[in-house]
């Protein structure tokens, strides 16, 4: 059983941590705003969703 509960988490934790990398650090970054910034969770959904498209803006403008 203890294996099986293992597997379970060790695939919920890479997904995440895929999800992570290919969201641009989107939960690192909101974890990060909610311990220093007390502001709503729809405030930082769109600061998010700003500073995504300042960064896919400015790739498409490098490349």
């Amino acid at each position: 059983m203890r294996d099986f509960n293992g597997d379970i988490y060790s695939k919920t934790k890479k997904s995440r941590y895929d999800k992570t990398l290919k969201s641009g650090c989107w939960i690192w970054g909101r974890s990060k705003q909610l311990v220093t910034n007390p502001i709503t969770v729809d405030e930082q959904l769109e600061n998010q969703k700003t500073k995504l498209a300042l960064l896919t803006s400015t790739y498409h403008i490098i490349l």
